[in-house]
C-alpha cells in the first residue's frame, strides 16, 4: 500500500505529480467494476459539484465521494467513486414537457473560489430561484402582467398527467429585475424582523459547487427558509423558500405578515398564480393549505 501511496507521476510541465488509486463502485450493486492509478490533475479540485465520467465506454454519474476533496485524497492517495449509469433517452422535441410553468430569467453567479463544504448553506435547485419571492406592492401592475403570462401558459400550454401537471411551454420572467433595491431595506432590519432565526452561510445551487456571490439565508423555521442578494447592506433579492408547510408555526407566519406591512411588501407565488398583501388571515391560509 506505501509503495503505490508513494508512486509519482512526471507530467508533460516536467514536474512530480502523486497518483492516486481510484476505485470505481456501482452503486446500485456495490460491484467495484474498475481501479485505476490517476494522476490527481485529472481529477476535480472537489466533488461537491455535480460530476459525469466516461468509463469503459458508458457514462457514470458520481453519486458519493470518498473524501469528497483533492486535499485529502492527495493526502491519503486513496479514492472511493460510487456511481450511477446514465441513461440516455432521445426525445422528439415536441414531446418535451416541463415540470413548471415558469422560470425567472436570471440567476445568479458564484462566488469564485468558494465551496459549499462543511458550510451551512440553504442548497436550492436552479429552476427554484425566485419562484417564490417579495415584491413591492408599488410594482403591482408589473407582477399582474406577468401573472397573467403565466395563467395564459396553464391554458393554452399544459398537460394533465395522472397526479400532476406539465407544460409544453414556459414563461421566462424578466420584468422585474432586482425588485426590492428601490425600497432600500436594510439586511439588518429585516433579519431584526424575526426572533428565532438562523443565520446561514450563503446560498448555494443542488449539484454545484461554491456559494451564490452576494448570498444570504435565513432560517426562521423548521419549515422556512428567507434568502435572496444583499449589497453594502441593502436588500435587492428577497425570496422564500418552504421545505415543509406542516412544520411551519403561527409566530413564524405573524413575522413575515408584519415584515410585509413594514416593507410595503407582496408576497408572490408564480408557479401557484398567488398574490397576497399583509393580512393575517390570508397569509395563514397561504402557508396552512
Amino acid at each position: 500500500m506505501l509503495s503505490k501511496i508513494k508512486k509519482l507521476f512526471s507530467n508533460n510541465s516536467g514536474k512530480e505529480e502523486k497518483l492516486i488509486h481510484v476505485r470505481f463502485i456501482d452503486s446500485e450493486t456495490g460491484y467495484e467494476f474498475a481501479n485505476s492509478d490517476m494522476p490527481a490533475s485529472l481529477l476535480p479540485e472537489s466533488f461537491e459539484a455535480h460530476t459525469n465520467m466516461s468509463i469503459q465506454g458508458h457514462n457514470w454519474e458520481v453519486i458519493e465521494a470518498r473524501p469528497m476533496t483533492s486535499s485529502e485524497f492527495v493526502t491519503s492517495g486513496n479514492l472511493i467513486l460510487f456511481l450511477r449509469k446514465v441513461q440516455i433517452k432521445s426525445m422528439p422535441p415536441g414531446d418535451i414537457l416541463y415540470s413548471i410553468p415558469t422560470l425567472c430569467n436570471e440567476i445568479p453567479g458564484i462566488s469564485e473560489g468558494t465551496s459549499k463544504l462543511g458550510k451551512q448553506v440553504l442548497e436550492i435547485h436552479e429552476d427554484d430561484w425566485r419562484q417564490i419571492e417579495f415584491v413591492p406592492m408599488e410594482l403591482e401592475e408589473a407582477v399582474n402582467i406577468d401573472m397573467a403570462k403565466i395563467e395564459y401558459i396553464y391554458k393554452e400550454s399544459s398537460k394533465k398527467l395522472d397526479s400532476y401537471t406539465a407544460f409544453t411551454d414556459v414563461y421566462v420572467r424578466e420584468r422585474l429585475q432586482q425588485p426590492i433595491q428601490q425600497n432600500e431595506i436594510s439586511y439588518i432590519e429585516l433579519i431584526e424582523c424575526f426572533n428565532n432565526k438562523e443565520i446561514m452561510d450563503g446560498i448555494a445551487y443542488e449539484g454545484i459547487a461554491g456559494v451564490v456571490k452576494n448570498g444570504f439565508a435565513i432560517k426562521v423555521g423548521l419549515g422556512l427558509y428567507l434568502y435572496g442578494l444583499e449589497k453594502d447592506g441593502l436588500v435587492n433579492i428577497f425570496g422564500l423558500k418552504l421545505i415543509d408547510k406542516l412544520e411551519i408555526k403561527a409566530d413564524e407566519i405573524e413575522e413575515i405578515n408584519q415584515l410585509m406591512m413594514k416593507f410595503k411588501l407582496l408576497l408572490v407565488d408564480w408557479c401557484s398564480l398567488v398574490k397576497l398583501s399583509a393580512n393575517n388571515d390570508t397569509i395563514e391560509d397561504y402557508f396552512k393549505r
